[in-house]
């Protein structure tokens, strides 16, 4: 029997939407919650590119982070989101996650979806192409000991993307996730100075993928504001996940 022509088309784009989840149970009164969430499929090892869409709808947002885990900073987000019962987005670091796997535990135990961002965050771009791919390697290796399991979302350091790593990342079931909007929070301004270029972002695009930086310290000041601002202004999240 033929796929049903609409399935057909999102199995060729790796996206699934699941519009009720199985999520733990939230028991925060007022908390902003997950609405749904998009799952990434493995890309066929041919496939021309490994880059996922994640096709958000108008007043939708994926909380992404970046560069972490980084003590006392990742736990002061986590917390953040524990509260607000939202699952977000971390694309760690290897050779930070290789120094604290417990905070890929508390992440991956909390609902939060893990994926990688190399082993060393350098630029791909730059360097040779088998240096690039163990680069990448090497971090999802790491990543990969800490979880007992084989991530398979990764985000490119900067977007800096190059053909070799996408032929590699495609055919060892890697998706590549893009963002949207960024406050540029990586370079560590006050979080009410991050927060109103997020905040001017946000309200023209309306939607999208944001991508934080749990290394820094203001960030969770910053998604404190984030997610007051999320909540007075009628914003759902989605939680982009492994499939």
């Amino acid at each position: 029997m033929n796929a049903h022509p609409a399935r057909a088309a999102l199995g060729a784009l790796g996206l699934v939407l699941l519009a009720a989840p199985a999520m733990a149970a939230c028991n925060e009164p007022g908390a902003l919650g997950t609405a749904r969430v998009v799952r990434a499929e493995r890309p066929r090892p041919d496939a021309p590119s490994p880059r996922f869409d994640a096709r958000l709808g108008p007043r939708e947002v994926a909380l992404t982070f970046d560069d972490g885990p980084a003590p006392g900073r990742t736990e002061a987000v986590l917390d953040l989101l524990r509260k607000e019962c939202i699952q977000a987005t971390f694309f760690v670091v290897g050779r930070r996650a290789a120094a604290r796997p417990d905070l890929l535990r508390r992440m991956r135990d909390e609902g939060h979806a893990v994926g990688t961002h190399t082993f060393t965050h350098g630029d791909l771009s730059k360097a040779e192409p088998q240096a690039a791919i163990r680069d990448a390697e090497q971090g999802i290796a790491a990543a990969t000991t800490a979880l007992g399991r084989r991530p398979g979302l990764f985000r490119y350091p900067s977007w800096k993307r190059t053909d070799a790593v996408d032929a590699w990342l495609a055919g060892n079931g890697q998706r590549a996730v893009y963002a949207d909007i960024s406050p540029a929070d990586w370079r560590g301004d006050p979080a009410p100075e991050s927060f109103e270029r997020l905040r001017t972002r946000l309200e023209k695009r309306g939607r999208g993928v944001i991508v934080l930086h749990d290394v820094q310290e203001p960030t969770a000041e910053l998604v404190r504001l984030l997610i007051d601002y999320l909540k007075r202004h009628d914003f759902k999240v989605v939680q982009i996940a492994d499939g």
